[in-house]
């Protein structure tokens, strides 16, 4: 056989083993095929927004995955002196405050104690915890999601929210913080982050926004 008929068999086996498809060096290139697809497809992908559904086999992350637990505790009859004092030893901003039943009334933070022992004049162990006037609980489940969190500190303008169970009971503190941390580790093996950086900044800008100074405390 000669070199002209072995060559056109090679070339016919060629064709054979890749199918009909055309050559490669007639497929346009990469940049090109981009471009082909026009500007319209390539904007819906930079516009397109994060995907924050679990994947397969991983759950969305819950309150009870990133909260500080056990919670800190106080009693509305107790010193403002014993609230510091928790403070100080648990390295915490603020305690949940729980009545008779041991359910959470409020939340008392540090401000709320020095606030409270400098409008009313007295040191801190000469006045208790019931005599401030903290704002309305804001908490939610254990089983609720950190976007839900999320939510109600960016609804509320609050920075800890308590986390109870199903009894109603205070089983842990959830921070923004602690949302913070949760955005920036990597991602665990078993469930997803379900919190973007644009998020959190909304939510910051949400609590730490100006609040006008009532005219009673304005300075002259």
């Amino acid at each position: 056989m000669t070199s002209a008929r072995l060559r056109l068999v090679d070339e016919a086996k060629g064709k054979v083993m890749n199918g009909s498809a055309a050559p490669a060096s007639e497929a346009p290139p990469a940049s090109k095929a981009r471009a082909l697809r026009g500007p319209r497809a390539q904007s819906e992908v930079v516009a397109r927004a994060p995907v924050t559904r679990p994947r397969a086999g991983k759950r969305p992350s819950t309150v009870a995955d990133v909260m500080r637990a056990p919670a800190v505790c106080c009693r509305v009859t107790d010193s403002l002196q014993r609230v510091a004092q928790l403070m100080w030893e648990h390295d915490v901003g603020a305690v949940v405050v729980l009545d008779e039943q041991d359910r959470p009334r409020h939340v008392v933070t540090d401000r709320d104690v020095c606030m409270g022992a400098f409008t009313q004049g007295v040191p801190l162990w000469a006045s208790h915890v019931g005599s401030l006037n903290p704002g309305v609980l804001v908490a939610c489940s254990e089983h609720a999601g950190v976007v839900e969190a999320r939510q109600l500190m960016q609804e509320h303008g609050v920075r800890r929210v308590p986390v109870l169970d199903g009894a109603g009971r205070v089983v842990g503190v959830v921070g923004l913080g602690d949302l913070i941390r949760e955005s920036t580790i990597t991602a665990p093996k078993l469930r997803t982050r379900g919190l973007t950086p644009a998020q959190l900044a909304q939510t910051l800008t949400a609590i730490y926004e100006d609040v006008p100074v009532p005219a009673d405390r304005a300075s002259p």
